[in-house]
Parts: structure tokens; C-alpha cells; sequence
């Protein structure tokens, strides 16, 4: 009885407004949960495992014997849950033979070459875990064993000095920079589709070429522009579109293209260049096959973006070539900013947006 009120769901996602850290100059550690082995010392005896002939007890170690006739065992039930992730590590001395780990099936095999302390994760498939020795063969023992469900990294406390990562103010000058259907085309078809932005929940266009001799490229309206520029798209390679160019018109010479491989992740800059800045050129792995490429130019013409298909990595120039219907690329979240680097995504959707420079207050006390 009672009542539920203001209720809200957020997607986290990397277009999300929240603070950013720079987390270079920590290290990190396996975040375990707790411990499901009792009595791993053995310091209780044979106290909550279940010995099969061959196995005993001695000193406080579990001890293997030589003499069994057939495959036996050391478990103890209801340990883990099936299909996660756990982290085993114990102490092996063994004399001769070797000892495997188990639980319906395999999970690791141990030999004298192995003897110290042994680490392993597994992934369950009973509840049961167990040492299981070899026929005649296995002899030495195991000690201080520990079994817990292995969560993934996590920082090591007070092992780095992270930082805030502020940026400035900027405006993205594409007026759209998701609606590719408003660009105009050369030699390609812009076609919807349903796949997942690696952005946002609006959905990417898929670029494809058309069967003719020509560049193949969108287009973006006319831009002015001084100084240092960026330009910046996510793309994702889905039919053989291995080869990506992002260039500006107006800028004097087709040879400040900059041709991304998106296969190898190789990023071949342009022979020559005018108002290309020379090693600005930065792809960067967003997950799920989909990249952000980004180029600075120094211009103060007017120019338009360009974006398309390539052939080869000796595409500089005009790159004319007979288009390949099977050949295309996911594209999204295309920027125009006048910075020397790509800042953080700024959707647009039929004006230029401005997003305000981050600001900290009392950056240097406790408040």
C-alpha cells in the first residue's frame, strides 16, 4: 500500500553528460567476490570435502597417494553456480603424476612443472568442485585453496593520480550532422537503416556505391573557416568498405584527403599537402566495428566537407574508379569544429549547436 513517484531511466551511454577522468597511471586488479571454499587450508581436517579413495589429509595439505586404481577425487559441493566466471588458485607440490581440475568437465591440468602457486579461471559447469587424480600416477599435495567469482578489473586503491578532463567550449558547424539524406551525393546512394549508433539512439545512413566511373562521396554545405578545423565522423565498415577518405574542397589541392583503413586500422596521410596538418589525423576504436576519424586542416577559405568511399590507399587526388554496388559503410555523427583536435560528439539537426566550455569551481579544495 503506498504510492511511486518520480521515476526516471538514463541511458548511460558515451554521449552522456558526465564528468570525464583521465585514468592513465593506474594499475588494476581482478575484482573477486567472496570466498566459496571451506576449509581451503585444511586447517579443519577433511572437515566439508568429500575424499575418494587415494585422497587423504596430512599436515593440514590434501595429499594424493600412488596407489589408487582408478580416477578419484577431492570435491566439495555446491561451490559455484553454472555459466560464471571463476578465479581458483591454490599451492601444488607434487612428487610425480598430475592433477586435474574439475567440475562436470575439464576446467585445468597440473603437472610437477606446475608445482607453486597455481591461478586459473573458470568458467562453471556444475556446482560441484573438484581435484581429480590419475590412476597409479599422481602423487604430492595441494594446499590453501580459494575459489571466488572473478567481476572483471578494478583500480588498484591509490595506485594513480587521475585527473579531470575539461573541455572547451566549441561548435559543431554541420548543421546536420546525423539526417544524411539532406547531403548531397556523387556516385552513392544514401539509404536508413536500423543498426545501432555507437552514439546516440538515432540510427546511421549506409553509404553505397553506384555502378559508374566517378568519386563516391557526400557532400555537406558550403562552410567558412579559419585557422585550425577539425573534421570528424563515426563510421563502420559492412560491405567491403574497407577504405574511407574524409576531405574539404576549396583547399587548393584533392591531396588533403586523408585515407583511413579501417580493416587494419591504418591511417595513410596525404603525399602533399597545403592546409592538411600534418599528423593530426587520429582513428579512434569505438567498439562493435565502429571507428571516429578525424582530420585538422589550417584553412581560411570557404570550403565543404566531403566524405565517401575509396578504392585504394592510392586514392590521393580525384581517385576516379568504377563503383562497386556491394561496397559500403555505416556513417554518423559527422563534425565540423574550429579546433585543433575532435572534442566530444555535438549532435546537430538543422542549425549549428554550441556546447559550453566545462567549467570547475574550487578545483583545488575539498569543497
Amino acid at each position: 500500500s503506498g504510492n511511486i513517484t518520480n521515476i526516471s531511466v538514463i541511458e548511460i551511454t558515451t554521449d552522456t553528460s558526465l564528468p570525464r577522468i583521465n585514468y592513465e597511471g593506474f594499475s588494476y586488479q581482478d575484482a573477486l567476490g567472496s570466498e566459496q571454499i571451506v576449509n581451503g587450508d585444511f586447517s579443519n581436517g577433511s572437515a566439508n570435502w568429500v575424499l575418494s579413495t587415494g585422497w587423504s589429509v596430512v599436515d593440514s595439505k590434501l595429499y594424493s597417494d600412488n596407489t589408487q586404481t582408478s580416477f578419484n577425487s577431492a570435491r566439495q559441493l555446491n561451490v559455484t553456480e553454472i555459466g560464471k566466471t571463476y578465479k581458483l588458485k591454490f599451492d601444488l607440490n607434487l612428487v610425480s603424476g598430475a592433477v586435474q581440475i574439475k567440475g562436470s568437465g575439464l576446467y585445468g591440468n597440473y603437472n610437477s612443472s606446475n608445482n607453486g602457486e597455481v591461478t586459473l579461471l573458470f568458467t562453471a559447469d556444475s556446482t560441484q568442485f573438484r581435484f581429480t587424480n590419475f590412476p597409479n600416477n599422481t602423487l604430492g599435495t595441494i594446499d590453501n585453496v580459494s575459489v571466488k567469482e572473478y567481476l572483471g578489473q578494478e583500480v588498484v586503491p591509490d595506485s594513480g593520480c587521475g585527473h579531470w578532463l575539461w573541455e572547451p567550449q566549441s561548435t559543431n558547424l554541420i548543421e546536420y550532422s546525423e539526417d544524411l539524406s539532406t547531403y548531397s551525393t556523387t556516385d552513392v546512394t544514401v539509404s536508413a537503416t536500423t543498426e545501432k549508433s555507437p552514439i546516440n539512439s538515432v540510427t546511421p545512413f549506409l553509404i553505397t556505391e553506384i555502378a559508374t566511373t566517378d568519386q563516391h562521396y557526400i557532400g555537406g554545405n558550403s562552410i567558412s573557416l579559419s585557422g585550425n578545423n577539425t573534421i570528424s565522423c563515426f563510421v563502420k565498415n559492412v560491405s567491403l568498405g574497407r577504405y574511407f577518405k574524409v576531405w574539404g574542397f576549396g583547399l587548393g589541392s584533392a591531396n588533403e584527403a586523408v585515407i583511413f583503413d579501417t580493416n587494419t586500422e591504418t591511417i595513410y596521410e596525404p603525399p602533399t599537402s597545403n592546409v592538411y596538418v600534418g599528423g593530426s589525423a587520429k582513428l579512434e576504436d569505438y567498439g562493435n566495428g565502429w571507428f571516429r576519424c578525424s582530420i585538422t586542416i589550417n584553412t581560411t577559405t570557404t570550403n565543404s566537407l566531403a566524405i565517401g568511399l575509396i578504392n585504394t590507399v592510392t586514392g590521393f587526388g580525384n581517385n576516379t574508379y568504377l563503383g562497386d554496388i556491394t561496397k559500403s559503410v555505416l556513417i554518423t555523427g559527422i563534425q565540423v569544429e574550429q579546433q585543433s583536435y575532435a572534442t566530444s560528439y555535438i549532435p546537430t539537426s538543422g542549425s549549428t549547436v554550441t556546447r559550453n566550455q566545462d567549467v570547475c569551481t574550487n578545483g583545488g579544495s575539498l569543497a
